[in-house]
């Protein structure tokens, strides 16, 4: 096939607009018959149709001016498939990493006119009143309108929890999809139109060719103008940008992993240990309840159960009277003459006048902790009644995070390729290649997709240049913070009458690799918020892999720690750069 040259395309026939399409009855409008104002470019045709019921006439506005190529991908591992509940949609045929360029689709640019058809916006008008609706755009460029996606752009379908995030590339009139997470093979790649947004049907679809045509995949969409690009910042409806900055990624969502050996209280499983109890009428329960805080080491080291238990009486000796069991010490913690002491004691003594025998002490198993949850309560109990405090009660209590904000997920996804990035250039300059960077926390009330915490430092591991051993990333990355505070370019808010804060105080730490107890513990003593670190170092690291200095009991700080899990995002994030840590 004969090559093209790019040139030659701007030198053929413009094509027509949407706004030009003219329909007369039995007739085509020639060159001669548009009007002035409307026939500023026009084929020359010798063509006479044949006789149809409606005809078409064109008029051509100048048109924006194109790039000499467009740019396309086909390498994508991608097909385009039907099901039954979405009708057609784009779907994986190979795992996907995260962060892969899928396609680059070329548009179709609207003006004003055009779309809205001479009227106002909601009045139904023009493209804005057709099927067309549901696949524009809101396009920035310098021509403004409204952008329709052409080729595979037409076909993602629109989905809350998308895999895809999609660019408009006004330079290039084009748009530019990339997955955002990892999608496995046979997952369907949907990309997010917007909070108005809205499927008719209970089970949204996209049409089906008879439906469309060649614009399968975004049909049924009622909110079409207003893009909503994922993961990248640009000019929108204020009150849409929040709620999406502050839009939770649950946990089991997020491409980082909590590095933790502590069991979350609400998912705890059941526990007991034994302890002493008796069978008696309710009735002499107080006299029970005595005799123990007499003779208990420590009262309150059952609090957290009930100290009684309904027992059917007809399941024991004592008679018709109502009965239960009551707790009387941990058989740990028990004195060792407590039989002689329960003999003689006061319960014994009014049994004894009502005619009833002592009751034998028998051993329970009872929870060894408080229920957190309804559901644990209820298991639980049905061992020993048991009490439950949930986590968090009270009118001021924070509600329990289930996940991070959307603008906090694409902020540390951002920050880890640029961590591994700067390991890497440090193993090609000779050095061990560990990088460290230090940064703001991340507020919802204060930061954006838009407005990212600040970077105070950036460093790498120095130990080859410098021949110091102990010039590891995370050692110069707290030196630098002390020099920051000491020429004041750091910004630290201080309460008067409190001491200044510790180096790292409130900040958050991203690392390449997982710190080595040296450096864990300097970022422990440096009091860090928490770190972020894109591989384990077996055999030597200090916050996961050998040690957990950063959950420790024994130590006056405990920091969070995450491990990244996202894949290499298509740029090797995470792959190679093996080391071997020394101390």
């Amino acid at each position: 096939m004969p090559s093209i040259d790019p040139q030659d395309l701007l030198e053929q026939p413009e094509l027509p607009s949407l706004h030009s399409l003219k329909v007369q009855d039995n007739q085509v409008i020639t060159e001669q018959e548009l009007a002035q104002d409307k026939a500023a470019v026009a084929h020359q045709s010798t063509l006479q149709p044949e006789p149809t019921s409606t005809s078409i006439a064109y008029s051509y506005p100048p048109p924006p001016v194109y790039p000499p190529a467009t740019p396309t991908l086909h390498r994508s591992p991608i097909a385009i498939l039907a099901s039954p509940d979405k009708g057609r949609g784009v779907y994986a045929t190979a795992d996907i990493p995260a962060g892969t360029l899928i396609d680059i689709s070329p548009v179709l640019l609207l003006t004003n006119e055009e779309y809205y058809g001479g009227g106002k916006q909601g009045e139904g008008k023009g493209v804005e009143g057709s099927v067309l609706r549901g696949y524009v755009f809101t396009w920035k460029g310098k021509e403004g309108g409204m952008a329709l996606a052409l080729g595979m752009g037409s076909l993602f379908n629109h989905s809350t929890t998308p895999n895809v995030t999609f660019e408009l590339l006004t330079s290039s009139y084009t748009i530019q999809y990339t997955t955002f997470k990892r999608i496995t093979s046979g997952e369907e790649l949907c990309i997010f139109y917007g909070h108005g947004a809205q499927f008719e049907g209970d089970a949204p679809r996209s049409p089906t060719v008879t439906d469309e045509g060649e614009w399968g995949g975004l049909g049924g969409l009622e909110f079409g103008e207003e893009e909503y690009k994922r993961g990248k910042n640009r000019k929108k409806n204020a009150k849409e940008k929040m709620e999406w900055d502050l839009e939770i990624v649950p946990f089991e969502e997020l491409e980082w992993e909590r590095v933790t050996n502590i069991v979350d209280p609400e998912n705890m499983p059941l526990t007991t240990f034994p302890c002493h109890a008796i069978l008696l009428p309710a009735r002499y329960a107080q006299l029970a309840f005595s005799f123990v805080r007499k003779h208990a080491a420590r009262f309150d080291e059952l609090a957290h159960l009930k100290r009684v238990r309904q027992v059917d009486p007809t399941q024991t000796s004592v008679g018709a009277d109502s009965c239960i069991s009551v707790l009387l010490f941990p058989v740990h913690t028990a004195p060792s003459d407590f039989q002689c002491l329960l003999a003689s004691s006061p319960l014994a003594t009014t049994l004894a006048e009502a005619d009833i025998a002592l009751p034998e002490v028998f051993q329970v198993d009872v929870p060894a902790t408080i229920a957190r949850t309804d559901a644990q309560a209820e298991e639980w109990g049905r061992v020993w009644p048991v009490q439950m405090v949930h986590i968090r009660e009270g009118p001021k209590a924070l509600p329990r995070a289930k996940g991070w904000e959307r603008a906090k997920e694409i902020w540390f996804r951002r920050e880890a390729e640029r961590v591994w990035n700067a390991a890497k250039e440090a193993g090609e300059r000779g050095e061990h290649p560990i990088a460290c960077h230090v940064s703001d926390s991340f507020h919802p009330l204060v930061h954006s997709s838009s407005s990212l915490p600040l970077s105070l430092a950036r460093c790498t591991d120095t130990r080859l240049s410098t021949s110091n051993i102990l010039c590891h990333a995370a050692s110069n990355a707290i030196d630098s913070i002390a020099l920051l505070d000491r020429a004041n370019a750091r910004s630290a808010p201080l309460i008067p009458g409190e001491p200044a804060p510790y180096l790292l105080t409130g900040l958050t730490v991203f690392m390449s690799h997982e710190p080595c107890l040296l450096c864990s513990m300097s970022l422990l003593h440096s009091r860090v918020r928490e770190l972020y670190y894109v591989r384990k170092s077996p055999g030597g690291g200090g916050c996961g892999s050998t040690y957990s200095v950063h959950e420790n009991e024994g130590l006056n700080h405990k920091f969070e720690v995450w491990q990244w899990k996202g894949g290499d995002l298509g740029k090797g994030v995470g792959v190679g750069l093996e080391v071997e840590l020394d101390c």
